[in-house]
């Protein structure tokens, strides 16, 4: 068996144990086989390490993309909500103050009588539930028809805010 010089090597390639079997004519030959695997072995570490190293930066970029997205949205609370109906109820009243002006009859605004109702929190954390609030202001013969969608969350609420322009 020393005549053919059969070299056995056990190497680690992604920690599972193979057998390497060379048939070398003399020892030098073998050791460059050797180094050569090795090497192999050391390129497919670097490219694991790599590839580590890319989804580390995905992940990143994901946290960060998020972190923006979040501040891009407009994340209210109960009492800022509260302020923006207040807002709303002076620029009505605004309105009607300047129709009284101008000789028009003050009829009241329909959303002053409308109060919104308080619906029941969900018991689930993931269930979202929408609450529609419309106010309508009648002027020239247009209706600008203000909706207000109140999404609530059990950790926050998004107001969002559309603007139709009806004409009749």
């Amino acid at each position: 068996m020393l005549d053919t010089k059969i070299l056995l090597l056990f190497i680690a390639i992604f920690d599972l144990p193979i057998l390497v079997i060379f048939r070398a004519p003399n020892f030098l030959s073998a050791k460059k086989r050797i180094t050569a695997i090795r090497s192999l072995y050391h390129q497919n570490s670097e490219q694991k390490w790599m590839g580590m190293t890319v989804q580390n930066l995905l992940q990143q970029m994901q946290t960060r993309f998020q972190t923006i997205v979040n501040k891009i949205c407009l994340v209210l609370d109960k009492a800022a909500l509260d302020e923006m109906g207040n807002r709303i109820d002076e620029l009505e009243q605004s309105i009607n103050d300047l129709r009284g002006e101008m000789g028009q009859d003050g009829a009241p605004s329909p959303s002053a009588s409308l109060k919104p109702k308080e619906d029941a929190k969900p018991t689930d954390d993931s269930s979202l539930y929408y609450a529609l609030f419309e106010l309508r202001v009648y002027r020239n013969q247009t209706l600008y028809s203000h909706l207000v969608k109140k999404v609530v969350n059990s950790r926050h609420t998004t107001l969002q805010i559309s603007y139709l322009w009806n004409y009749t």
